[in-house]
């Protein structure tokens, strides 16, 4: 058991000892939460998507966050405090804070942080 324990927490695939049991993992498919639907948001989710992550979009601003902007996106149109509350978060996740806003992006990066995301980033 320890070391199927060990290949799982690695994220990689072997055969057990006695070799009649091989372990493959798989990896969930990244997340990225973005907050802030501003302009250059819209070029991140096409690179995002282009990479086949799970896209978050968060502003409260309906305006900005809109799915004529983000076709197909999920978009949470709530503050970061109540939108993380929708969105299973891990350490697999990442948080790209975009809006300038303390009172928008300061929330979500405390969540990151205190949930230990594996990537951080603001502007």
């Amino acid at each position: 058991m320890d070391q199927i324990n060990t290949f799982y927490k690695s994220n990689i695939n072997g055969i057990i000892e006695d070799g009649n049991i091989f372990v493959e993992s798989y990896i969930r498919p990244i997340k990225v939460i973005i907050v802030g639907a501003v302009h250059i948001a819209q070029y991140l989710v096409d690179f995002a998507n282009s990479l086949n992550f799970e896209i978050f979009i968060i502003d409260p601003r309906g305006y900005f966050a809109s799915e004529q902007r983000f076709p197909g996106m999920e978009i949470i149109n709530k503050w970061p405090k109540e939108a993380f509350k929708e969105i299973e978060t891990d350490s697999n996740t990442a948080l790209i804070a975009l809006t300038h806003d303390p009172k928008i992006d300061d929330p979500a990066l405390q969540h990151a942080i205190k949930k230990k995301f594996y990537y951080i980033g603001a502007l």
